[in-house]
């Protein structure tokens, strides 16, 4: 079970409200910590003047700065003085002044410009000093005269000019989580009426329909999820479909098999009923053999598309020479009776390389090759190796055609099973090629032709080695 402080600390309000109260509180101190700052700047800037409006009158006057006359001035100024002599020590002070108190105004130079901290019984000041013209011959002894204003007036400049941004600011930041927690507890019961409705979807419920006329992200969102149901529910009755049609397709593929065996022995007959009968009906019975065959392979080409692939118990390694002179056997006469031009580019270093499974690479050939053969007056297949990158030795097989090219509708299908642009076909030649290619751990593509004239080129790889593979 998840606990209750869990569930708030997970809560989409918290998630909102408290990296927003973070920021707003973090801007709210910066904008104090700045206004702190101008005050105390400002202060000080106050102090300078009137530091250096006293330094202009009494640096150069000629009253003795005797005790009664400070106790005066300091009332004026709101700061205490001290006097030094020309020694460094002390003539008169309006606040009590120890012994270890002394060394403190005596450090203090006269020509800095800078402030010094001072304590005096416990009391902060801002001290600075000046020197009375003439000091040599005034009779009060006074050479140096150190201004001490306390430091409480600066802090409490400070916090003057700190308090009112930090309570606007303050006061912002509870306005706006108010105003914001009020929104979210809206926006949070809309999206818990969504998930509901999504939750509803993914058990099955696919009629279920969550009515948001509002036309915000999640007015939308509410919609989508409706559409999304409507679609599930076509794919639903799509699987029920397909799920039938697989059930076909298994029956099919079992009277397939019988029916190939069939063929099969048929074929056997028609050759043990050949070799008795006379020369001149030789022809008749090899026309026969030859379309029994054909319709033996066709068989084979179903029956493969659900075979185990490569590794099969029946792969065995050939060279090209042998798959090529296979296929210009078999091809020929097809080529001859559609009155298609074939052409044959193998080149010479190719012919003696090996293949793992023979069997496949001429299936692929074949499947490429009877395909162009329908929808073209000129199909020609290249045969090259070589390497690549240094990786090891390919060959590389084009069939190409001058037909009319893919079909845009099926051409991102290409390749997939019962997909095909001819009335006639059933889409199973190019699956069939793309698998014998697989088996030889290859690759195929599609494209159209490189000089620009209407037609097609089929183009895969396969490994190929110097020697018979084991």
């Amino acid at each position: 079970m998840i606990s209750l402080a869990t569930r708030h600390r997970d809560s989409l309000q918290i998630r909102v409200l408290a990296p927003l109260l973070g920021v707003a509180t973090a801007a709210a101190l910066l904008v104090t910590a700045a206004s702190w700052w101008f005050g105390q700047k400002s202060a000080l800037l106050e102090m300078e003047e009137r530091f250096a409006s006293i330094e202009s009158t009494v640096a150069r006057s000629t009253f003795p700065l005797n005790s009664t006359v400070l106790e005066s001035l300091s009332g004026l100024t709101k700061t205490q003085w001290v006097t030094l002599d020309a020694e460094g020590n002390l003539v008169s002070a309006t606040l009590p002044i120890d012994d270890q108190d002394i060394g403190q105004f005596q450090a203090l130079r006269p020509l800095d410009s800078g402030w010094h901290p001072i304590r005096c019984e416990g009391v902060r000041f801002m001290a600075r000093a000046f020197h009375r013209v003439q000091s040599g011959y005034r009779v009060d002894g006074v050479a140096s005269v150190a201004v001490l204003f306390p430091r409480s007036k600066v802090d409490a400049a400070a916090r003057q000019a700190a308090l009112f941004p930090l309570a606007t600011g303050l006061s912002t930041i509870v306005v706006v989580c108010v105003g914001i927690w009020t929104i979210l507890v809206g926006m949070i019961r809309r999206l818990n009426r969504l998930q509901q409705h999504v939750e509803r979807i993914a058990q099955g419920d696919f009629d279920a329909r969550l009515e948001d006329a509002n036309n915000d992200e999640l007015g939308r969102l509410s919609r989508a999820a409706n559409v999304m149901a409507g679609q599930l529910d076509q794919l639903w009755q799509q699987v029920h479909a397909q799920q039938g049609e697989k059930l076909l397709h298994q029956i099919s593929g079992g009277m397939a098999h019988q029916l190939r065996n069939t063929l099969t022995g048929a074929r056997m007959a028609m050759e043990l009923h050949q070799s008795s009968c006379p020369i001149e009906d030789q022809q008749d019975i090899d026309v026969a053999v030859d379309q029994i065959q054909q319709a033996e392979n066709y068989i084979q080409r179903l029956l493969s598309l659900g075979a185990a692939g490569a590794g099969a118990p029946d792969a065995k390694p050939a060279t090209i020479t042998q798959c090529i002179d296979d296929l210009r056997s078999t091809h020929r006469p097809v080529a001859q009776h559609l009155r298609v031009k074939l052409i044959w580019d193998v080149a010479p270093e190719t012919g003696g390389r090996w293949v793992s499974n023979g069997s496949s690479f001429c299936v692929a050939v074949s499947n490429l090759v009877l395909n162009a053969l329908q929808v073209a007056s000129v199909v020609e297949i290249r045969v090259a190796s070589g390497r690549s990158d240094g990786q090891a030795e390919q060959c590389r097989v084009q069939v190409i055609d001058n037909g009319p090219g893919i079909d845009p509708v099926v051409a991102d299908r290409l390749f997939e099973p019962f997909v095909t642009s001819k009335p006639e076909g059933m889409g199973l030649g190019l699956p069939l090629a793309q698998r014998c290619v697989d088996d030889l751990g290859g690759q195929i593509d599609c494209r159209g032709r490189d000089d620009g004239t209407s037609g097609t080129i089929f183009e895969f790889f396969c490994a190929v080695k110097a020697t018979k593979p084991k």
